[in-house]
């Protein structure tokens, strides 16, 4: 083999060398790219996903029940007709034995035509909402009928509440009266003749 051939034989394989390093640098890069942009974009959603669990207006569902909270309760009611509530807390026994009966009344009245929209207030950490609606025990009921409760007393099964809110659901519905009356000068007389029995309590504000 001439001098020049092999001259020229080391040099092509100087120049293979060098283009295989190329590539493999090229292949580097481009894998290392890769993974930096997956890594933006985990990165991205998690940052969503915790803006989501910070984000106190975003009314999330727990087994057909809406999850309210002072961030998005008057956002959430403010165009329904009708909405049962059920203030609870996550200690409370009796909250969790009344919880499936409760999911149950979701999804009866889920199906009702028109649906009516069930939800859960933790009290606990709700105490703007809980400390409006005076609420004192758990599980506390409520109806709210155009923004205004409407207490529940009955029996806290599936029949008796669902039952007493498609009745306040109805839109010729109105509110009992006040079982308790304030008298004055004014009206003392005329509720007192108009009366067959009734009970009277004379009291001071101090």
């Amino acid at each position: 083999m001439s001098l020049g051939r092999a001259w020229l034989l080391l040099l092509l394989m100087t120049l293979a060398q060098l283009v295989a390093v190329s590539r493999c640098a090229e292949e580097g890069e481009t894998e290392a790219n890769t993974e930096e942009e997956i890594s933006d974009a985990d990165s991205e959603e998690e940052e969503e996903e915790d803006d989501d669990e910070d984000d106190d207006s975003i009314v999330k569902e727990e087994n057909g029940v809406s999850v309210l909270t002072d961030g998005n309760f008057d956002l959430f009611t403010a165009d329904k007709d009708t909405v049962l509530l059920e203030f609870y807390a996550p200690w409370c026994g009796h909250c969790k034995q009344f919880a499936p009966e409760y999911e149950k009344i979701a999804q009866t009245l889920k199906e009702n035509d028109p649906p009516i929209p069930v939800a859960k207030i933790d009290a606990t950490v709700a105490s703007v909402v809980a400390s409006r609606f005076d609420v004192s025990g758990y599980p506390t009921i409520k109806i709210l009928k155009k923004g205004q409760p409407v207490d529940y007393d009955g029996a806290r099964t599936e029949e008796a509440i669902v039952a007493k809110v498609k009745e306040v659901s109805q839109p010729d519905w109105t509110p009992p009266p006040e079982a308790t009356l304030v008298l004055t000068k004014d009206n003392f007389d005329e509720v007192v003749n108009d009366a067959d029995i009734i009970l009277v309590e004379f009291y001071a504000p101090w």
